[in-house]
């Protein structure tokens, strides 16, 4: 009798150890993952057919948590700047007056956006990205 009452007490100490393991790993998991600072880096796309320049290389976007980063690498004049929400609702517009220039916009809310970049030479060029809010695993 001394010997099953051994036997459940080992059972019960083991889960409960092997719970508290798991438990302190998703911890510092989590913890690990929420100090890293990643970005995605945003794919430029021409949507104009008479672009003469790869001008898609020198244009590039990145998104750091709720921080989008825009950098234009080469003299281009005037670029306007438009992001739009899933929703098709513009929530940021703004002009890089000269460039080589680098500009950043804080993207409030989570979701999928689309920006728009039009030269003063009429180009367009367009990406993809998705904010996140929390912790991305």
């Amino acid at each position: 009798m001394n010997f099953k009452k051994r036997k459940y007490h080992d059972k019960k100490t083991f889960t409960l150890l092997f719970a508290l393991l798991l438990q302190a790993a998703f911890v510092l998991e989590a913890k690990q993952v929420s100090t890293q600072e990643e970005f995605d880096l945003i794919s430029i796309y021409s949507a104009s057919h008479h672009v003469d320049t790869d001008r898609y290389r020198i244009i590039t976007a990145d998104i750091t948590s709720h921080m989008l980063t825009i950098s234009i690498q080469q003299n281009v004049g005037i670029a306007h700047i438009m992001v739009k929400d899933s929703n098709g609702a513009i929530v940021e517009i703004d002009h890089i007056m000269s460039s080589p220039n680098t500009s950043c916009y804080y993207i409030s809310e989570a979701g999928y956006y689309r920006i728009d970049i039009v030269l003063s030479n009429g180009d367009i060029y367009y990406g993809y990205f998705t904010v996140y809010d929390g912790i991305v695993i």
